[in-house]
């Protein structure tokens, strides 16, 4: 099985988007907003609502991919969370749930 030369642009756009996404998070933690706002902006931008780079018609072909890009989002959330932190909230969640 040959490798075809627009597989092969697809994984350097790809990897290329991955770094610029990871860089932009970077930046955007100077402002104090989390690395996951980096992926977000990112994405919005090389979509079909912006510069269209990933066209919506391949986007069901791109499943393996999001599901990736997923995880990656979560295990980044999932590293900004500190149990101290969450400790200090849950007395605010159950006072906050028994009014409904």
């Amino acid at each position: 099985m040959a490798i075809s030369q627009e597989q092969i642009i697809f994984v350097i756009a790809f990897i290329v988007i991955a770094l610029a996404s990871w860089r932009i998070g970077e930046f955007l933690t100077r402002f104090k907003l989390p690395l996951i706002s980096g992926y977000l902006f990112a994405g919005i931008a090389v979509g079909p609502f912006g510069l269209n780079l990933i066209i919506g018609e391949s986007l069901g072909s791109l499943r393996v991919i999001d599901e990736l890009s997923l995880a990656v989002i979560a295990f980044a959330a999932g590293s900004e969370l500190y149990m101290k932190e969450l400790l200090s909230c849950v007395g605010i969640v159950c006072a906050d749930r028994r009014q409904y």
